[in-house]
């Protein structure tokens, strides 16, 4: 959402497969980010961010393929001309809400590492980041906000969270992309459509600013379905914008 849209890792097997560069993907979502021309460039120039196998299929097309911190994988391309004025904010999947789009996302990485994860999306991507929020438990869960300095809920792009405390049993970071349902009964019915269908539940309905649900799908790629409540426009007390976060 608003800088980033996500590619099914199975549509992208049949791209790869045609160029002969499949290579050695795990399951999973690939976010495709758009950043700065200034910051793709520096991306480039970074051997240990690109992806040995898919860079040269991607690069043709315009976009760099990257292997960033505990193996997580994303699509760089570049905002000026990728982007355009229409998605400059928050989907419409909020206002109006429009089910089966991706209305929000969380990086869960390994614990204790939320902070460094969000110095390099600082780095890498230019975000914004709002004061980390201690969890009950441990950890901690960081906001990430585009880089235009606004702190309404439209300009939010994601969360960083502890992977065991979001996806217990989830084995790999990842951008766990989370899909707009329209109503609490429809939550329902399609965790348990989903689950008649081979998934399997990783986090139980749960209230947060509406409610969401977390599963694996049959191929164990992490998804949430999440009925978002927060207004397009709104500011929520806890948006902090912070950039000392390590």
């Amino acid at each position: 959402n608003d800088e980033a849209r996500f590619l099914c890792l199975e549509d992208l097997h049949i791209v790869l497969e045609r160029e002969g560069h499949l290579g050695e993907l795990r399951p999973g979502w690939i976010p495709e980010i758009a950043v700065q021309r200034s910051q793709l460039q520096n991306l480039e120039i970074t051997p240990s961010l690109i992806h040995p196998e898919l860079s040269p299929v991607g690069k043709s097309a315009g976009k760099l393929w990257c292997r960033g911190p505990q193996d997580i994988q994303f699509i760089a391309v570049d905002a000026e001309t990728e982007i355009s004025e229409d998605q400059e904010s928050a989907p419409f999947a909020l206002q109006p809400r429009t089910p089966g789009v991706v209305n929000w996302s969380d990086l869960a990485v390994d614990d204790g590492t939320e902070r460094e994860m969000a110095q390099f999306c600082f780095d890498a991507f230019g975000w914004n980041m709002c004061t980390s929020l201690e969890i009950p438990g441990g950890g901690v869960y960081i906001t990430c906000l585009n880089s235009s300095g606004n702190i309404e809920n439209r300009h939010k792009l994601c969360g960083i969270v502890p992977r065991n405390m979001l996806v217990k049993g989830h084995e790999s970071s990842d951008m766990i992309p989370m899909f707009c349902i329209a109503g609490e009964k429809e939550l329902e019915e399609a965790n348990n459509v989903a689950i008649s269908n081979g998934g399997t539940t990783l986090l139980p309905t749960t209230e947060a600013d509406g409610f969401i649900s977390i599963l694996h799908d049959p191929w164990k790629n992490a998804f949430g379905l999440y009925y978002r409540t927060d207004e397009w426009s709104g500011v929520k007390p806890t948006t902090v914008l912070c950039n000392d976060f390590i």
